[in-house]
Parts: C-alpha cells; sequence; structure tokens
C-alpha cells in the first residue's frame, strides 16, 4: 500500500496480551473471534495463539491479524492447510494495508478467512477479484454470531434413560470428524484437541450409545452440535445446548454459536433457548481448487 511506510507491524508478546484483550473488547461484537482467541491464549487452554498489530506513528493500534499458531499446535495442520487468518481493522483502509503487509498473507495460496466482519470479507472479496489468476476461486458464506448470557438460557431436563457426560477424544473424535459438514484434511486432529481442552458434552442411552453431542471451541462459540438420524424430533438438541451453555455460564463466559445465515432450523432452535443476533459476519476462503476442496 502506499501509506505503508506509516505503519509498523508488531507481534504480540504474552506479557501484552490482556492489553489487546482490552483493545478488542472496545469492539466487539466484530472482533468476537480475535478476542475470544486472546481470552483462551491468555488462560492457557489455548496457547498456541500468533497474533500481529498494525500501529500507526503513535503507536496507536488501528488493525489485528491472527497468524499462524506455533508449532508445537497438535492442530498446526489444521491451521496452517490451508492457512487460517481473522483480521480487524478500525477501518478498511487499516485492513488493506494488513492483509497485503509482506508476508502476512499469501494470496498465491489457499487461505480460510474465519468469522471475520463483513467489511473484511468484502476486502477479501474485492481483492480476489481483481487479482489476475484464472485458478483463483473465492467461497463467502454470511454468519450469524447469537449470543446468550447467565439468565438467558434455561437448563432443560435430561430425558430418562439417557445420560449426559463429556465426550471422550480418543473415543468420539471419529464420530464428531465423520458427521461434521466442514471436516477436511487433519479435521479429526482439531477435534480431538477440541475435546481434550474444552467442554463438550454428549447424551448416551442405556447400551452407551451416544445420540446426540456438542463441543465448545477456541473461539469462544458451541459447535459441532449433531444429533443422530434415529434419535431426531426429540429435542435433544436443545438439551444438550442448554446445558453446554451452563457450562459456559459457570466459567463466567457467555455462550455463544455461529450459524450460517441460510440456516433457518439452527436459527430457529437457538433463538426458542435464548440466544440472540448479535452480528453478521463472514467466513471466506481464498483457494486454488488443486489445492483445497472445501464444498
Amino acid at each position: 500500500m502506499d501509506d505503508a511506510d506509516d505503519f509498523e507491524l508488531k507481534k504480540v508478546e504474552t506479557s501484552d496480551l490482556p492489553m489487546l484483550h482490552r483493545w478488542l473488547a472496545n469492539h466487539l461484537p466484530d472482533t468476537w473471534k480475535l478476542w475470544s482467541s486472546v481470552r483462551e491464549a491468555m488462560s492457557g487452554r489455548w496457547p498456541w495463539g500468533c497474533f500481529y498489530v498494525l500501529c500507526d506513528r503513535s503507536d496507536n493500534i488501528v488493525a489485528v491479524g491472527e497468524g499462524p499458531p506455533d508449532e508445537t499446535c497438535p492442530a498446526y495442520l489444521y491451521y496452517t492447510t490451508p492457512r487460517n487468518v481473522c483480521a480487524f481493522g478500525v477501518s478498511p483502509r487499516h485492513v488493506k494495508i494488513l492483509l497485503n503487509w509482506p508476508g502476512f498473507t499469501d494470496w498465491n495460496k489457499s487461505v480460510l478467512f474465519f468469522v471475520v466482519p463483513k467489511t473484511v470479507g468484502d476486502i477479501v472479496e474485492e481483492h480476489v477479484k481483481l487479482k489476475e489468476c484464472s485458478k483463483l476461486l473465492l467461497y463467502r458464506h454470511q454468519i450469524l454470531l447469537m449470543v446468550a448470557d447467565p439468565g438467558d438460557v434455561e437448563l432443560l431436563p435430561v430425558p430418562d434413560g439417557l445420560t449426559l457426560k463429556p465426550l471422550d477424544p480418543d473415543l468420539h473424535k471419529d464420530l464428531v470428524d465423520t458427521s461434521w459438514r466442514f471436516r477436511r484434511n487433519h479435521s479429526d486432529e482439531y477435534i480431538r484437541v477440541l475435546i481434550q481442552r474444552f467442554p463438550s458434552l454428549g447424551l448416551f442411552d442405556r447400551d452407551g450409545k451416544c445420540l446426540a453431542f456438542e463441543l465448545s471451541t477456541e473461539i469462544g462459540t458451541l459447535g459441532h452440535l449433531y444429533v443422530i438420524p434415529e434419535a431426531r424430533g426429540q429435542g435433544l438438541s436443545k438439551v444438550i445446548s442448554s446445558h453446554l451453555a451452563h457450562i459456559l455460564f459457570s466459567e463466567n463466559r457467555p455462550a455463544a454459536v455461529t450459524v450460517m445465515s441460510t440456516n433457518e432450523v439452527s436459527v430457529k432452535l437457538h433463538e426458542s433457548l435464548g440466544f440472540k443476533v448479535r452480528c453478521r459476519l463472514s467466513t471466506l476462503i481464498n483457494m486454488l481448487p488443486h489445492e483445497f476442496n472445501y464444498d
């Protein structure tokens, strides 16, 4: 960018994470993913976060970007093939400078811009359309961020004959992975780590069969909600989501979900539980078709 010399890109040190977390809190809900990821890095529950800040000449933060995780992260390949990116800026100009900073984004490789504000999504879409590369493709999905606070969600009773308990990372990671619409290479290891490090719940029948499950994630959301076909229509989704939300409430955290705007069933389910739409976000996949298949 022409005025990039007026800015500096800095990697955030561990000691500066609380300061960054406060800055991101001032820009919620657009910064939800970054804000949540920094919180989990601070807690040590997800210590592999790598964050960069774009600062002006007065050393004020004007944009934040998420870089690749530390190579020690057990889900490293999931986050880097393709590269997962989240970014936020106080203006479109700042976002453009950040995303085009030398070495920050390799536009010649597949990139997944995950749960980003609409303004960031618009900038990525504009860039891809202007890119002179016939093999470059773009998929974009509109997402609703729905949030519930303590007191919003009623704790529903567990049906007779069923047991509610945490998932086991070794026994249940394949069940979660194979039922996930967005599974891809290395997602099984990502799911294993989620179950190991974050609250999860499954509903089991008397024979120990898992009928429904849901996980919480490193981006501060509930996700991977699934009910096996033969157990649907019994309200199990609401039961399991209400209990997992209350676990997050007990940790002094809000409960949130990201839902495709076209998924009316999921939107209505969470509205009935007490979740409210907080904002619209985007997920975009800038990809080379021979590298990565998303849909």
